[in-house]
C-alpha cells in the first residue's frame, strides 16, 4: 500500500494483485485523488483507476546525488590549507 503525495506524481510503481489474479506490473503515477491513484501502465495513453493497496513502490523517491569527486577533492584542499595556517 502507498501513501502518495503532490511530489509523488512521475514516481514508478507496482500493481500487485493482491488476490493473485494477475501478474505485477509498471507503471506512473498521473494523478491521485482520496480514493484512487491513476497510474499509466506499460505504453499505455491513458490512466487506470487503481486501488492504493494494489500498490507498492518501484524504487525509493529521488536519491540525493553523492558528491562528486571535484568537490571532495576541493573540499579536502580547503581542510590542508586550514590545517596549515
Amino acid at each position: 500500500m502507498i501513501a502518495p503525495t503532490a511530489a509523488d506524481v512521475g514516481r514508478r510503481v507496482v500493481y500487485c494483485d493482491r488476490a493473485g489474479y494477475s501478474f505485477p506490473e509498471e507503471g506512473v503515477i498521473t494523478s491521485f485523488n482520496e480514493r484512487w491513484v491513476f497510474v499509466r501502465y506499460g505504453t499505455g495513453s491513458t490512466s487506470a483507476a487503481t486501488s492504493r493497496q494494489d500498490l507498492e513502490w518501484l524504487a525509493p523517491p529521488r536519491a540525493v546525488r553523492p558528491q562528486s569527486l571535484a568537490t571532495e577533492r576541493y573540499q579536502q584542499a580547503w581542510r590542508e590549507k586550514d590545517r596549515l595556517r
